[in-house]
């Protein structure tokens, strides 16, 4: 009976954080992670199994969470933008970097956005969806602006084309694009601050 009620006392918890965190109740979504955490913490390893996962997905939730009201990126907005950021360079590569040894850049940049298709798809509904959140415009003129600025950076690089080769080269072998970014010759910067950073400064307060 006493294991009946610890394991309905961590479901409770469970449905209640669950609710909260999808209307976007962030502090007490946080209050009911916390009432999980107790009612798992009374169980005993056999009676644990399973609620791993959930408890996993719910950490998951709270850090990509946007607080009503600010302004941040959520972990799937900042990847969107990353591999927004990926593809505009090697763009940028492909139509810079056409001539002599240096003309495979658009072959490579072809095939990189046939392997990546999927992904950019999809980065580009979470993208709009960000841009539409924050009131900054269009997702065209967010990659304008964003193409403008690596092509200005671009211009006078020392071996821009030969460095953007060897990059284009090593993301076609990477099942995920986004570990390139280190090698890419323009920096990437992330537009805002990402949520999990914005929460936990609120918590400090």
């Amino acid at each position: 009976m006493k294991q009946l009620h610890k394991i309905i006392t961590a479901l409770m918890g469970y449905m209640f954080c669950t609710t909260l965190l999808r209307s976007r109740a962030l502090g007490y979504g946080v209050i009911g992670f916390f009432a999980v955490v107790a009612g798992l913490s009374s169980l005993n390893a056999e009676e644990k199994s399973g609620w791993d996962d959930k408890v996993d997905r719910l950490i998951g939730s709270v850090h990509s969470l946007p607080v009503k009201g600010s302004q941040c990126m959520t972990a799937e907005e900042v990847s969107a933008d990353k591999i927004r950021f990926i593809q505009t360079q090697m763009m940028v590569a492909a139509l810079q970097c056409r001539r002599g040894h240096k003309g495979s850049m658009p072959k490579i940049y072809n095939d990189y956005v046939k392997i990546n298709r999927t992904d950019l798809l999809a980065s580009e509904r979470r993208l709009s969806g960000y841009l539409k959140r924050q009131k900054q415009g269009t997702l065209s003129a967010y990659l304008t602006d964003l193409a403008n600025r690596v092509s200005l950076e671009s211009i006078g690089m020392p071996n821009f084309c030969r460095k953007m080769k060897v990059a284009g080269e090593m993301v076609l072998t990477m099942k995920k694009s986004e570990p390139i970014i280190p090698v890419l010759p323009v920096s990437y910067q992330q537009p805002q601050k990402s949520c999990l950073m914005e929460t936990a400064a609120m918590s400090a307060e």
